[in-house]
């Protein structure tokens, strides 16, 4: 319990020098093309939040589809910047709503220190936290995108809560996966694949039912309920006209998925090997092997969630 306290307070740590390092630097991004638009209908929603004054979900005076704004990250950006910009005036409007980027991203940071102590050792886990703070293109994304980086925060989060919850075998973790899964999926609809990512997980739980605790498996089948509640509720635009506007989004999935090249393309791996830094490909490749070879501390069905 000491070691674990001990974790937990170094993870506090690790959240207070990212963003002390970070909002410093704020001043020198800019922001990014159509971050204003999404800004617009992300205060839209806090507002309605705010007061629940359903003329705000009237959306026919905006240029911008809301069906192509995912509102987790533009409304969590509103937030600070109401708070920041507008109450404290701590910082200017466009830095308050880049503050939650950082802040979110700080929030992953900590989650990933405190995982891997606790279940594979200090060390890892400050190695694996440098390697992610120190990423040049996470730096940069993380002082002025507004829904990219929320959308990675959720999406990794959701996981290691999953993983610890399976791990302990305690369901509230599993449920708090759902509800991250829920925010993950309204930052960003990509996080329907997450699913896939847990699968070795609930397949290694199914081979052995004796082992597992009735809540956990309880917990199981409420997961994804709960994750497309959070969505719904994290996602006003849908409280209205939810049929008609349900269509909508679906023609803009449609049209979205299948922009570019209708072919398969190697651009994404490519991509990741130039743009990666040297040691921390290299110390990947280790890892994966190490892992494949002798074994992860974290066992087999968690390591295979972590390379997927």
């Amino acid at each position: 319990m000491k070691t674990r306290t001990a974790y937990l307070l170094l993870s506090g740590v690790v959240f207070v020098v990212y963003v002390s390092a970070s909002v410093p630097t704020l001043h020198r991004y800019g922001i990014t093309q159509d971050e204003p638009e999404h800004w617009d209908i992300g205060k839209r929603y806090l507002q309605f939040y705010l007061t629940f004054n359903s003329k705000l979900l009237d959306f026919s005076s905006i240029a911008r589809e809301p069906a192509e704004t995912w509102p987790v990250g533009p409304t969590l950006s509103a937030v600070t910047a109401k708070l920041v910009s507008g109450h404290l005036k701590l910082l200017d409007w466009n830095e308050g709503h880049h503050l939650a980027s950082l802040l979110l991203l700080g929030l992953l940071l900590s989650s990933l220190f405190l995982f891997l102590a606790i279940h594979v050792g200090p060390t890892t886990a400050l190695l694996s936290v440098l390697a992610l703070a120190l990423q040049p293109r996470i730096w940069g994304d993380a002082h002025n995108n507004s829904r990219d980086i929320p959308h990675l925060v959720f999406y990794a989060v959701t996981i290691l809560s999953f993983l610890h919850g399976m791990l302990t075998r305690k369901a509230a973790w599993i449920l708090i996966s759902a509800v991250l899964w829920g925010l993950a999926l309204g930052s960003k609809f990509n996080a329907i694949s997450i699913p896939v990512v847990i699968a070795p997980m609930i397949v290694s739980m199914l081979r052995t039912p004796s082992e597992q605790r009735a809540s956990t498996r309880w917990s199981l089948v409420a997961y994804p309920f709960l994750a497309f509640g959070v969505l719904f509720l994290a996602w006003p635009y849908f409280w209205q006209n939810p049929l008609s506007r349900l269509s909508d989004f679906r023609f803009f999935l449609v049209q979205w998925g299948y922009a570019g090249p209708m072919a398969w393309q190697v651009s994404p791996a490519r991509d990741v090997l130039v743009t990666t830094p040297v040691p921390t490909l290299l110390f990947a490749l280790l890892g994966i092997g190490s892992s494949a070879w002798s074994g992860s501390p974290l066992g087999r069905p968690a390591m295979a969630t972590v390379l997927l």
